[in-house]
């Protein structure tokens, strides 16, 4: 009780700030850089001004238990960024770039989205890169499921099916298999993934796209599995 009252009192010692007028300033790019610099961003406002809701802003779990046991709410870094994108304060593709750096600061419960990941890669030349990486690791299980994991990487692939090279396109795939085989049934995820581009109806439009991504992924379970087939396990 008294950490947490001390908490309190510290925080309560910065400038009060409105929690819906955070939302409103121009300068989005402080923003982002005030709670993805220091890997933990927590802003407090408090409830000085009638009508402005108690609301900490924190990547730090247990500190947002604390807050929440207390009656504050609390939401992420990330629930600010949707919120900033909602409501037009950050384009779709500034977004996406604070997510990446997010991942790449090894954030807690960072949630990737296809869109998410084909913004980042088609910015970056169709190649890999750190930040990349990074969001792509947030597919690995146990803490993404893996019906969500091989959607996510299914749609990544056939989104950028038609506009990358042929050969940063299979570098992709080379990276998200990485991933999605960590601390998984590796036939069973690879079978699911193919599964999904064999189903594709934009893929089936690109042929030669779809069996040079589906002889790769074969090539990976060959490794994973002697005698591995599409279609089986």
């Amino acid at each position: 009780e008294t950490f947490t009252r001390e908490l309190l009192d510290f925080a309560e010692s910065f400038e009060r700030i409105p929690s819906h007028g955070v939302l409103d300033l121009g300068d989005t790019e402080a923003w982002i850089e005030t709670f993805t610099a220091a890997g933990v961003a927590t802003i407090y406002a408090d409830d000085e001004l009638e009508g402005t809701p108690l609301l900490l802003v924190s990547d730090d779990f247990g500190l947002a238990e604390i807050a929440r046991a207390l009656g504050k709410r609390v939401v992420n870094s990330q629930a600010l960024l949707i919120e900033l994108g909602r409501s037009g304060k950050i384009t779709a593709d500034e977004h996406s770039a604070a997510v990446e750096q997010l991942a790449f600061m090894n954030y807690s419960f960072v949630c990737v989205g296809p869109d998410d990941l084909v913004r980042r890669i088609r910015a970056n030349g169709y190649k890999s890169s750190d930040g990349i990486r990074a969001m792509i690791r947030t597919l690995q299980g146990p803490d993404c499921t893996q019906e969500s994991a091989v959607l996510v990487a299914a749609q990544v692939l056939i989104e950028l099916g038609d506009e990358a090279p042929l050969g940063g396109l299979q570098l992709i795939l080379d990276l998200l298999v990485a991933d999605l085989r960590h601390d998984r049934d590796a036939q069973q995820v690879l079978s699911q993934l193919a599964q999904m581009l064999l189903s594709s109806s934009k893929l089936r439009m690109m042929p030669w796209v779809r069996n040079a991504l589906l002889s790769s992924l074969s090539l990976h379970a060959g490794f994973a599995s002697p005698g591995w087939q599409l279609g089986g396990p």
